[in-house]
């Protein structure tokens, strides 16, 4: 597999499954790049993480209404619990497929988790975190991309997903592409 390949994947799984932070398994074992000292002992404090399977009916790779600056945003949900559904899929063969958000109408704690941002998922490469690496989600002719930046200052974008236009309350259910193609 070529590194294009290697890195889409590493893209595609973190999109899916690569929640970390104790919110959810992460993709192998390794320390942070930066480990934090502790104050009395000044030790290095290390901590790692296994590589765990799920059940990816459990999470949600939706595109969400965003602001002005950033008109869609990535949410990862996933169903914690099975006391109530964080979300309902209003016709699961339409494209685009409407999310309806059912997280916003009630105390989701304990229910239900939502990744809205880089500290709740890792990219890693090759067993390796990808320092810097992000998501997008960017509108491109009235479809909804997924897109991976490498780096921070990156200007190269690498689409893992797509929604297939925008539906009308704006909560997409993005598509995720095979890893390697």
């Amino acid at each position: 597999m070529n590194f294009l390949a290697n890195l889409k994947a590493a893209a595609l799984t973190a999109a899916t499954l690569g929640v970390v932070g104790g919110v959810s398994p992460a993709l192998a074992n390794v320390q942070p790049s930066v480990q934090p000292r502790g104050a009395q002992t000044n030790h290095l404090l290390a901590q790692t993480f296994g590589n765990v399977g799920i059940n990816e009916t459990n999470f949600l790779v939706v595109a969400a209404p965003g602001s002005a600056a950033q008109p869609y945003r990535l949410l990862i949900v996933e169903q914690v619990q099975t006391s109530r559904p964080c979300w309902n899929i209003v016709d699961p063969n339409a494209r685009p497929t409407q999310v309806n958000d059912l997280w916003n109408t009630f105390d989701f704690t304990g229910v239900c988790r939502l990744q809205k941002d880089s500290n709740g998922y890792a990219v890693r490469l090759s067993g390796q975190d990808v320092a810097g690496a992000r998501f997008e989600v960017n509108n491109r002719g009235g479809d909804l991309l997924l897109q991976f930046a490498p780096g921070t200052t990156s200007r190269d974008r690498i689409t893992i997903g797509r929604t297939g236009g925008i539906s009308p309350t704006g909560f997409t259910r993005i598509y995720l592409d095979p890893a390697g193609h």
